[in-house]
């Protein structure tokens, strides 16, 4: 882990509250602050576009890929600017690795279905895509080269307006830094019939965070999802470019699919 800001920065961050909203209805339901598992009541997802919700299981009822309709889905919490808390997503099933997904987060006032990828929404949408990319709107951070998809569980991991991710209970390459303002976690879905589960939401005792300047302490280090982490062999990863990952291909050919002519003698 990066170390962390200095005292005075933080310092006053460390109580930040998190509004469970009601589903559908933008009221506040509940005040939480910080110190321990979220009751079960706080779990769950709230606001969403082209997706049906049951309980912490969100469903892609149309596929989308424009600029403003996009199944997305937003979780119940609304985390204060300098929140420590952290997610887990299970992926229950993806239908095509060649379709994205994306799970991160969105700052509340953004649009319910906008699309993540778009340099509107740089500072407003921080996320992982299903290809291994750390993204912030439409800006790569991170090519981390690890993939997801069917039976992953995706941790959203956020201290202190850094952000970084987990894939099965290890941590992927890369943070992104000066997430900033009030958060919901989301995910995007891409192609009908995806479906997702909110399965744990966590927030540490700010008592238990150490605050020294320099310190590399993981605030999430001892706790334990309520969730079996599968194990598997990652995929390799594809070089960027390719026709083998076609939400990256740009329209040119390795070299080794160049078959030219032999010049004349």
């Amino acid at each position: 882990p990066h170390p962390r800001p200095v005292p005075q920065a933080r310092a006053g961050m460390a109580r930040a509250f998190a509004k469970t909203m009601e589903s559908h209805a933008g009221a506040a339901a509940t005040m939480a602050t910080m110190g321990g598992n979220v009751d079960e009541g706080g779990v769950g997802w709230t606001q969403s576009s082209m997706i049906s919700i049951e309980g912490t299981q969100a469903t892609a009822k149309f596929g989308g890929g424009g600029m403003s309709d996009v199944p997305t889905v937003l979780g119940g919490l609304v985390v204060s600017d300098g929140g420590t808390v952290c997610w887990h997503i299970k992926v229950d099933r993806k239908k095509s690795s060649g379709v994205p997904m994306r799970v991160g987060l969105q700052r509340t006032g953004v649009k319910v279905g906008s699309n993540w990828n778009d340099k509107k929404l740089i500072g407003q949408a921080w996320y992982l895509d299903s290809n291994g990319d750390m993204m912030n709107g439409s800006e790569t951070v991170e090519e981390s080269g690890q993939e997801w998809g069917d039976g992953d569980v995706v941790g959203i991991q956020l201290d202190y307006r850094e952000l970084w991710f987990t894939l099965n209970g290890k941590e992927i390459k890369g943070r992104i830094p000066r997430v900033s303002g009030e958060v919901h976690c989301a995910a995007q879905l891409f192609a009908k019939g995806d479906k997702i589960s909110l399965v744990d939401q966590f927030m540490p005792d700010p008592d238990s965070i150490d605050d020294t300047v320099g310190s590399h302490s993981d605030p999430f280090a001892g706790h334990k999802p309520k969730i079996s982490m599968p194990v598997k062999s990652p995929a390799p990863a594809q070089p960027k470019g390719t026709p083998d990952d076609p939400y990256r291909f740009k329209g040119t050919l390795p070299q080794q699919q160049y078959h030219p002519m032999a010049s004349s003698p």
